[in-house]
């Protein structure tokens, strides 16, 4: 295992994995008391995520080797020579790329990201995002998805050191949008472009533009989620969704059509698992609340409410706190007052439509405009 200090330290780690709470309570109080504080911690601990066989001490090392390293705002960190610290960037990327366990792997991207969040500023580690970019295009699955990842992971937290990279990941994101074997790769690039979107100036016409051109393969992978039955994807990109609607610049602009039409699809469509129809509808709703001037500019308010009708009358759980697409339909039928959302002349409307009905109908279950 190497060093003393990294083999008593790994026999630590392993009591800290037992489900004996005494012994757990004794080796956390003797590692916060006697190692943690030290900077040789992280040397230790990134050779333990290397060679340990044990994958719940891997895991353990990878937690605790990103505390270290965000510790006293990367203090600790500096503390180690210069010499380790190379290393130690130097073996990372790799040691992930052939790490068996996606949650050690999800672990030490995070360890990756808080490295990057140091050195970066500092104008090091200028290996990293080349590196990554590269790894992207891997034909190697396994590799995108773990590339892609720590990708994500660097740009929450130093998306101000990479901003001359930003037209090249417009490209890179693109292409893996249209990833043909993972699902997670193009979950993670549309996770990964919601963090961009959030450090988007509005006088950045041209990054604005880039964004927009991604926004119909953005929304297709959320589809893809929904088809999938992967709630944990689809919730992710829902929020991705939900933040680009509050925030300021247009990014959605003209896609709003596309995204409220897919939303209430989604929503309206009874195959698919409750809780991903009100996630949906959920979305729908904040885009009512903050895109208003879309929705009218568009005339999308007779379309969108002649789709909440038949889902506002779906039968209601009994248990009141159960979640259910027609409570969520009609709050967002709620939400649309004739003071925001001037309803459409009724001579525009089909005889006989369901918007119809809904404006002139004083007696219906669904919607109290």
């Amino acid at each position: 295992m190497g060093s003393p200090f990294v083999t008593s330290l790994h026999e630590l780690l392993v009591a800290s994995t037992s489900n004996d709470t005494v012994q757990l309570k004794a080796a956390t109080a003797q590692l916060n008391k006697e190692y943690y504080k030290k900077p040789e911690i992280i040397p230790a601990l990134a050779t333990i995520i290397a060679s340990s066989p044990e994958q719940a001490v891997r895991q353990l090392a990878a937690v605790e080797l990103r505390k270290r390293v965000s510790s006293q705002t990367g203090d600790l960190w500096l503390q180690v020579p210069v010499e380790q610290r190379n290393e130690i960037k130097g073996k990372l990327p790799e040691l992930i790329l052939a790490e068996s366990s996606n949650l050690v792997r999800h672990s030490t991207a995070r360890v990756i990201a808080a490295i990057a969040s140091i050195e970066v500023p500092l104008d090091q580690w200028n290996e990293l995002l080349p590196f990554l970019e590269q790894t992207c295009r891997s034909p190697n699955v396994a590799h995108r998805e773990v590339a892609v990842y720590i990708l994500y992971t660097v740009l929450e937290n130093i998306i101000d050191g990479v901003e001359s990279e930003v037209q090249n990941l417009f490209k890179l994101f693109e292409v893996l949008l249209q990833d043909p074997e993972s699902l997670e790769v193009r979950i993670t690039t549309v996770r990964a472009l919601g963090v961009i979107a959030q450090y988007i100036e509005s006088s950045d016409k041209t990054e604005i533009r880039a964004f927009q051109q991604l926004l119909p393969s953005m929304i297709n992978v959320i589809g893809q989620c929904v088809e999938a039955d992967n709630e944990t994807g689809a919730r992710q990109l829902f929020d991705v969704f939900e933040t680009l609607l509050i925030l300021e610049i247009p990014l959605l602009g003209q896609h709003i059509p596309q995204l409220a039409q897919f939303l209430l699809q989604v929503g309206a469509n009874r195959n698919y698992d409750m809780a991903l129809r009100v996630l949906a509808l959920n979305a729908l709703g904040w885009t009512v609340q903050y895109k208003k001037t879309k929705i009218q500019s568009h005339n999308l308010a007779g379309a969108i409410l002649e789709g909440l009708m038949p889902i506002t009358t779906e039968d209601e759980p009994e248990d009141i706190d159960d979640d259910a697409a027609c409570r969520v339909s009609n709050f967002i039928e709620r939400n649309f007052t004739y003071l925001t959302y001037p309803p459409p002349p009724r001579d525009s409307l089909p005889c006989g439509s369901l918007t119809a009905l809904l404006l002139t109908c004083p007696h219906r279950k669904s919607s109290r405009l």
